[in-house]
């Protein structure tokens, strides 16, 4: 797309206004991580200095030492930073998300309901590296997917979290 295209070239540019310091950049359309090596005073004037680059785009960051959100991820220090100098991730949920999934009443294909619960409990599989979290993320789903009418043996049905456990033996549940 022109979008992808443009912000290529614009991504190249502003690379170059501090290449030494980035240790890492990831975009994913719009959003940007970035890891940084230099000072947060740095980081605040590499950002002004990314905002001179086009008159009507404008970027805006978050700094911390310990935590980032990017995307539906939480990167933080954890217990995999401690023992294995890796950052741990956990899933992030905007504030202002409503958890509105589709109502079990509505004229979906049957398989839609099942589909939902098994493709949200993969994803907090795959996005959390903590098993307290993973089980933290489930209850919420169940909890969400109960106030929209999805029956008890469908958002507790013990079998689809063996599913996950099969799918990626080393990671959570735990």
């Amino acid at each position: 797309s022109y979008s992808g295209i443009f912000m290529d070239e614009l991504e190249k540019k502003l690379i170059q206004l501090n290449p030494e310091r980035i240790k890492l950049w990831l975009r994913y359309i719009d959003d940007i991580l970035i890891m940084w090596s230099g000072s947060q005073t740095e980081f605040q004037t590499f950002l002004q200095n990314c905002n001179t680059i086009h008159p009507t785009m404008k970027f805006r960051g978050e700094c911390s030492p310990n935590e980032i959100h990017f995307l539906d991820l939480t990167l933080y220090k954890g217990a995999n930073f401690t023992n294995k100098g890796t950052l741990d991730m956990k899933t992030y949920t905007k504030p202002t998300n409503k958890q509105t999934y589709v109502h079990n009443s509505s004229f979906h294909p049957r398989g839609t309901s099942k589909s939902i619960v098994l493709g949200e409990a993969h994803r907090f599989l795959r996005t959390n590296t903590d098993s307290s979290n993973f089980k933290e993320q489930i209850h919420k789903l169940q909890t969400a997917l109960l106030a929209r009418g999805y029956k008890e043996r469908t958002v507790k049905r013990p079998s689809w979290l063996g599913d996950t456990k099969k799918e990626q033996s080393n990671g959570p549940p735990g």
